[in-house]
């Protein structure tokens, strides 16, 4: 297909608007905020998409407005289900995608006849063929003639309505917008059997520990300089470190005995690979990520480090520990801009509690007081089959 137009968007305008049903009047890629390819309209389909979006493409062109969702098709509110069909329209971040499958298998679990869609781009579907198995997973944007099938659609408009005070968790918050019950405990996951296969590590006699290496321009991201610290002092405590993360974070390794440090930063770019990874580990470090809601979901033991953003986003899952940092600013809540004060890089991270004495002396709290940490001649994947929140035999749901 020739794009004929560029449409451009963030994320963070999924939290606010309507629904709309759109008419293309050319081709387009629609970017988001970082300037990738998220999904492609066709002229001449008509679309449901979010308004944010829709006035987007009026701005350049690429889009018609035809009528609001709500006109045809009521938003759900918390009515009682009998055999009703649901769709959701979803653009949000893998990491949230988590918590919002967790809220609609709460509210399957109440109403098992209800069937519930999720018209997503390509990362959040391919984080939800993880998770239970709620209906069907629709591209992003639906088309608009796939509507008149359901009965209601479920929408994040009113997330401006709760007060921030009020938002104790990711699971609080959606649960309350999306009027599902709280979820009682996170999804399950199940890993297809080849790709756990695929990353099978091979037997060690140290406890393996994954670390996150976050993306260099973000504020939830721990140093770099102190990350190679961190990784140095957890050999030297006999672990065996994993590094995962964006492509930008490698050589992270180089520096470390390649025989107990591993840099798979960019190679994890599936929710199967990383779950897969993540399973074989007996500790997770990580900041706000996509990571810590899937080891937390798994119920991976992991150690959360929070400096821009707010620790009760980690609450939702029993397996994660997390640190607030005890600076002045933190949080500021300004995970992906720029720092309010002024500096390159956030100096909550430098905060003694997150120094990398620090971090290894409560990981190895953590490993020991969870268990986790296998016989030493054991293999430490022999574990996928006893956690209880996961499947790794049976074939991905479609």
């Amino acid at each position: 297909m020739s794009h004929k137009g560029v449409v451009s968007y963030s994320t963070s305008y999924l939290w606010s608007g309507s629904v709309q049903i759109v008419e293309a009047v050319a081709d387009a890629s629609v970017l988001d905020a970082g300037r990738q390819e998220t999904y492609a309209l066709r002229a001449g389909c008509q679309y449901v998409v979010y308004d944010s979006e829709a006035g987007y493409g009026l701005r350049d062109g690429v889009l018609k407005l035809i009528a609001s969702l709500d006109r045809m098709l009521p938003i759900y509110h918390g009515e009682p289900l009998k055999k009703h069909r649901l769709i959701l329209p979803f653009i949000g971040r893998r990491g949230d995608t988590v918590v919002v499958a967790s809220c609609l298998a709460a509210l399957k679990e109440r109403y098992p006849q209800v069937t519930i869609d999720i018209a997503a781009p390509d990362a959040p579907r391919e984080v939800l063929r993880l998770m239970p198995r709620l209906g069907k997973q629709l591209p992003y944007p639906p088309l608009a003639e796939q509507i008149e099938h359901y009965d209601y659609y479920l929408s994040f408009e009113e997330v401006e309505a709760v007060p921030y005070g009020w938002r104790r968790s990711c699971a609080d918050l959606f649960s309350v917008i999306l009027h599902t019950p709280r979820p009682g405990s996170p999804p399950h996951v199940a890993i297809p059997r080849e790709v756990r296969e695929r990353w099978r590590f091979p037997v060690t006699n140290r406890a393996r520990i994954c670390v996150h290496v976050g993306r260099s321009d973000s504020l939830r991201s721990y140093p770099r300089d102190l990350l190679d610290q961190l990784v140095q002092y957890l050999i030297d405590a006999r672990f065996e470190v994993y590094l995962i993360g964006a492509g930008d974070a490698t050589r992270h390794a180089e520096a470390h005995s390649a025989e107990f440090a591993h840099d798979l930063c960019g190679q994890t770019a599936t929710a199967a690979d990383l779950a897969a990874v993540l399973v074989q580990m007996d500790a997770v470090v990580t900041g706000d990520s996509f990571p810590m809601h899937l080891a937390g979901t798994m119920g991976i033991p992991t150690l959360a480090l929070f400096a821009a953003t707010d620790a009760v986003i980690g609450s939702d899952y029993p397996a994660v520990v997390t640190i607030q940092s005890r600076a002045g600013c933190s949080p500021c809540r300004i995970a992906d801009g720029v720092c309010p004060l002024g500096h390159g890089q956030c100096i909550a991270h430098r905060e003694r509690s997150f120094s990398p004495q620090s971090i290894v002396q409560r990981l190895d709290m953590l490993v020991s007081v969870s268990g986790a940490v296998q016989a030493n001649t054991a293999d430490h994947s022999s574990r996928l089959c006893s956690l209880g929140s996961l499947t790794v035999e049976g074939p991905l749901p479609n």
